[in-house]
Protein backbone atom coordinates (compact mmCIF):
# COMPACT_ATOMS: atom_id res chain seq x y z
CA UNK A 1 0.00 0.00 0.00
CA UNK A 2 1.41 3.33 -1.06
CA UNK A 3 0.72 6.27 1.24
CA UNK A 4 2.11 8.80 -1.23
CA UNK A 5 -0.34 11.11 -3.03
CA UNK A 6 -0.15 10.88 -6.80
CA UNK A 7 -1.89 13.62 -8.83
CA UNK A 8 -2.10 17.29 -7.77
CA UNK A 9 0.46 20.02 -7.35
CA UNK A 10 -0.14 20.09 -3.61
CA UNK A 11 -1.22 17.24 -1.38
CA UNK A 12 -3.03 18.06 1.83
CA UNK A 13 -3.34 15.88 4.91
CA UNK A 14 -6.05 16.91 7.34
CA UNK A 15 -5.62 15.38 10.80
CA UNK A 16 -8.71 15.45 12.99
CA UNK A 17 -8.52 14.43 16.64
CA UNK A 18 -11.43 16.23 18.32
CA UNK A 19 -14.71 14.57 19.16
CA UNK A 20 -17.40 15.20 16.55
CA UNK A 21 -19.71 17.20 18.77
CA UNK A 22 -17.25 18.66 21.28
CA UNK A 23 -16.73 21.74 19.12
CA UNK A 24 -17.26 22.85 15.51
CA UNK A 25 -13.67 21.85 14.75
CA UNK A 26 -14.43 18.60 12.90
CA UNK A 27 -17.06 20.29 10.73
CA UNK A 28 -14.62 23.09 9.88
CA UNK A 29 -11.92 20.55 9.00
CA UNK A 30 -14.31 18.66 6.72
CA UNK A 31 -15.44 21.92 5.09
CA UNK A 32 -11.79 22.68 4.29
CA UNK A 33 -11.32 19.17 2.89
CA UNK A 34 -14.36 19.48 0.64
CA UNK A 35 -13.37 22.97 -0.54
CA UNK A 36 -9.83 21.85 -1.40
CA UNK A 37 -11.18 18.77 -3.18
CA UNK A 38 -13.43 21.02 -5.27
CA UNK A 39 -10.22 22.65 -6.54
CA UNK A 40 -8.82 19.24 -7.48
CA UNK A 41 -6.23 19.01 -4.73
CA UNK A 42 -5.29 15.59 -3.38
CA UNK A 43 -6.86 15.41 0.07
CA UNK A 44 -6.23 12.79 2.71
CA UNK A 45 -8.03 12.74 6.04
CA UNK A 46 -6.63 11.09 9.16
CA UNK A 47 -8.98 10.52 12.08
CA UNK A 48 -7.33 10.06 15.46
CA UNK A 49 -8.41 9.87 19.08
CA UNK A 50 -12.12 10.61 19.66
CA UNK A 51 -12.79 11.80 16.11
CA UNK A 52 -13.10 8.18 14.91
CA UNK A 53 -16.41 7.91 16.75
CA UNK A 54 -17.93 10.24 14.14
CA UNK A 55 -17.88 7.28 11.75
CA UNK A 56 -20.51 5.41 13.73
CA UNK A 57 -24.05 5.41 12.35
CA UNK A 58 -27.23 6.16 14.30
CA UNK A 59 -26.00 9.30 16.02
CA UNK A 60 -28.54 11.79 17.36
CA UNK A 61 -26.88 15.20 17.06
CA UNK A 62 -30.23 16.97 16.71
CA UNK A 63 -30.76 16.35 20.41
CA UNK A 64 -27.88 18.78 21.06
CA UNK A 65 -28.77 21.12 18.21
CA UNK A 66 -26.13 19.98 15.70
CA UNK A 67 -26.03 18.28 12.31
CA UNK A 68 -24.77 14.73 11.78
CA UNK A 69 -21.05 14.74 11.01
CA UNK A 70 -21.17 11.10 9.88
CA UNK A 71 -23.24 12.13 6.85
CA UNK A 72 -20.56 14.62 5.85
CA UNK A 73 -17.90 11.93 6.30
CA UNK A 74 -19.93 9.53 4.17
CA UNK A 75 -19.93 12.14 1.37
CA UNK A 76 -16.11 12.35 1.16
CA UNK A 77 -15.77 9.73 -1.62
CA UNK A 78 -18.22 11.71 -3.78
CA UNK A 79 -15.68 14.56 -3.68
CA UNK A 80 -12.83 12.21 -4.67
CA UNK A 81 -11.52 12.13 -1.12
CA UNK A 82 -10.83 8.45 -0.98
CA UNK A 83 -7.93 8.37 1.45
CA UNK A 84 -9.56 8.21 4.86
CA UNK A 85 -7.03 7.00 7.39
CA UNK A 86 -7.79 5.80 10.91
CA UNK A 87 -5.35 5.16 13.74
CA UNK A 88 -4.97 1.38 13.90
CA UNK A 89 -5.68 1.23 17.63
CA UNK A 90 -9.06 2.90 16.96
CA UNK A 91 -10.31 -0.30 15.33
CA UNK A 92 -11.47 -1.39 18.76
CA UNK A 93 -13.92 1.56 18.65
CA UNK A 94 -14.90 1.55 14.97
CA UNK A 95 -14.55 -1.49 12.74
CA UNK A 96 -15.08 -1.21 8.98
CA UNK A 97 -18.47 -2.94 9.12
CA UNK A 98 -19.65 -0.43 11.77
CA UNK A 99 -18.57 2.63 9.82
CA UNK A 100 -20.78 4.82 7.63
CA UNK A 101 -18.10 4.43 4.91
CA UNK A 102 -16.82 0.86 5.35
CA UNK A 103 -14.92 0.56 2.06
CA UNK A 104 -12.93 3.76 2.45
CA UNK A 105 -11.15 3.16 5.76
CA UNK A 106 -7.41 2.57 5.84
CA UNK A 107 -6.03 1.69 9.27
CA UNK A 108 -2.52 3.02 9.91
CA UNK A 109 -0.06 2.55 12.74
CA UNK A 110 2.25 5.21 14.21
CA UNK A 111 5.02 4.61 11.63
CA UNK A 112 2.55 4.90 8.75
CA UNK A 113 1.16 8.11 10.26
CA UNK A 114 4.67 9.56 10.31
CA UNK A 115 5.08 8.50 6.65
CA UNK A 116 1.75 10.15 5.79
CA UNK A 117 2.83 13.42 7.38
CA UNK A 118 6.16 13.37 5.55
CA UNK A 119 4.59 12.52 2.19
CA UNK A 120 2.12 15.44 2.11
CA UNK A 121 2.97 19.00 1.16
CA UNK A 122 0.56 20.57 3.64
CA UNK A 123 -0.60 19.17 6.99
CA UNK A 124 -3.51 20.74 8.86
CA UNK A 125 -4.31 19.54 12.36
CA UNK A 126 -7.67 20.05 14.04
Amino acid sequence: MSLTPTKADKSILIIISKSAYQSPTIKEALDIALTCAAFEQVISVLLTDNSVLALLPNQSPLAIGQKAINKQLAALPMYDIESLYIESHAESHVTPHQSVIPNSLIYVDDKEIADLIRSHDIVLRF
